[in-house]
């Protein structure tokens, strides 16, 4: 089991404490039987690849956090997107990592979330996945 996996559940548990909400995104690709083999199909037949999840580069956890808008927005409150991609304890990103495919995938994702107005941000800790479901810390201030 690797070291981020053993954070996913304190995470989970401490953001519904709160009022987040996250799930678990299990992102891969895998082999489905068929009734028949799909036109052109070659051995192994009757199996058809699939994948699964949310794109490549997504956050481990996903989900939304609620927030109330200010009165000028009528007060009501809205779910927030939320995705946080958990590392170990003591982790730090590397220049190989950083310029990795799944680095860059990982990185355009929560660029992507926060700038359509979403929370993201990397996690080492249930202390971190909290800040980034408040808002207060961001991938910006995750560069090491």
């Amino acid at each position: 089991m690797a070291d981020e996996t053993r954070l996913y559940t304190p995470i989970c548990i401490a953001a519904s404490k709160e009022g987040h909400r996250l799930f678990r995104n299990n992102v891969g690709t895998g082999l489905q039987y068929v009734d028949r083999a799909p036109k052109g199909w070659e051995p192994p037949k009757w199996l058809k690849p699939f994948t699964y999840g949310l794109p490549a580069g997504s956050a481990d956890l996903v989900g939304w956090t609620a927030v109330k808008v200010t009165p000028e927005m009528v007060g009501q409150t809205l779910a927030v997107f939320a995705s946080v991609e958990v590392k170990p304890e003591g982790w730090h990103s590397t220049p190989y990592y950083a310029n990795s495919n799944r680095g860059l995938a990982q990185a355009a994702w929560a660029r992507a979330v926060e700038g359509a107005g979403g929370r993201a941000g990397l996690a080492r800790s249930v202390e971190e996945a909290l800040a980034v479901l408040r808002g207060s810390l961001t991938p910006a201030q995750q560069s090491s």
